[in-house]
């Protein structure tokens, strides 16, 4: 019960929104939870694992991490203008 399987990372910024119910919308808002150590109940949660705590980064470190996500992210994966549009 409360588990799920994550899925890859692999063009994770073309993946929003994130988390199970998509409540977060970017990258950027994946970082503020997990520097919160969570959010709203879920942060109270008898589910919520002792290894889940706030935690602290940099402004540089931030940007590296995101810039690192985004890198994983193959441009041709991304679909064009031309083929989502009429």
């Amino acid at each position: 019960r409360g588990r799920w399987r994550v899925p890859s990372r692999r063009n994770v910024a073309l993946t929003a929104p994130y988390f199970h119910d998509g409540s977060a919308a970017t990258l950027e808002a994946v970082l503020d939870v997990y520097e919160q150590g969570g959010r709203g109940d879920g942060k109270r949660s008898p589910l919520k694992s002792e290894a889940i705590v706030p935690i602290t980064l940099s402004h540089e470190d931030r940007a590296a991490l995101i810039a690192f996500l985004r890198a994983l992210t193959d441009d041709q994966a991304a679909p064009s203008l031309s083929s989502v549009t009429p």
